[in-house]
C-alpha cells in the first residue's frame, strides 16, 4: 500500500467495518464522494447520495437499491437486520420475523424506539419482539457501524487521491517481477 502510495490504516481494537464507517463519514464531512468495495452487508447503512457500496459482484449499490430491495432505507439497516438476524454477526434475530414482516414492521421510516408501543406489535408473530425488546436494542447496537473511531492519523484530506501506479511498475520496485 505505501508502494502505491495508498493511505491505510490498521487498528487492533476497532472492526474494520467501523474504520471504514468512520473514513467515510470524514470524507463525506469534507465534501468527497465515497464508494466502498466491500461484501460486508453492514456497510448498506452507510449508502448515501455521496456513498455507494460497490459489492463483490461489482454491483453498486445506492440507497434506492437499498430500499427497492430490502423495503427499508439504509439508516433503517441496523434495525432490519435485527429484527431478521445476521449471521454474520452471530445475531438470531427474532423468531418468526423474516425480511418481509420486519421491513412493514419498520414501514414508514420508523425505527425500532417507535415500535415498542406501536399497534403493529398485536400480530400473533410479533409478540415475540415485545418479550425480547431490550435483547433487539443490543442486537441492533452491534449491527449499527460506529463513525467516530479515534484514528492515529486522518488521511481525508479533501484532495482526490494519486493516481496509482501500473502493477508492473510496482511489482519490479518491490522486487517481486
Amino acid at each position: 500500500m505505501d508502494a502505491a502510495g495508498v493511505s491505510w490504516i490498521e487498528l487492533d481494537d476497532h472492526e474494520g467495518d467501523d474504520v471504514i464507517a468512520t473514513l467515510t463519514h470524514q470524507a463525506v464531512s469534507a465534501g468527497r464522494t465515497v464508494t466502498c468495495y466491500s461484501g460486508d452487508r453492514d456497510l448498506l447503512q452507510l449508502a448515501a447520495d455521496e456513498v455507494t457500496i460497490l459489492n463483490p459482484a461489482r454491483r453498486q449499490i445506492r440507497p434506492q437499491d437499498v430500499h427497492d430491495r430490502h423495503h427499508v432505507h439504509p439508516d433503517q439497516w441496523p434495525d432490519y437486520r435485527a429484527l431478521t438476524g445476521d449471521p454474520a454477526d452471530n445475531i438470531p434475530g427474532i423468531r418468526g420475523v423474516g425480511p418481509k414482516t420486519a421491513a412493514d414492521l419498520l414501514a414508514g421510516g420508523i425505527h425500532l424506539e417507535h415500535l415498542r408501543d406501536s399497534p403493529r406489535l398485536e400480530r400473533p408473530r410479533c409478540r415475540a419482539i415485545t418479550g425480547q425488546y431490550q435483547q433487539l436494542l443490543v442486537w441492533r447496537d452491534l449491527i449499527r457501524l460506529n463513525t467516530a473511531v479515534p484514528l492515529p492519523r486522518n488521511p481525508v484530506t479533501g484532495r482526490p487521491s494519486t493516481t496509482m501506479p501500473r502493477a508492473a511498475t510496482l511489482l519490479e520496485e518491490l522486487g517481486l517481477w
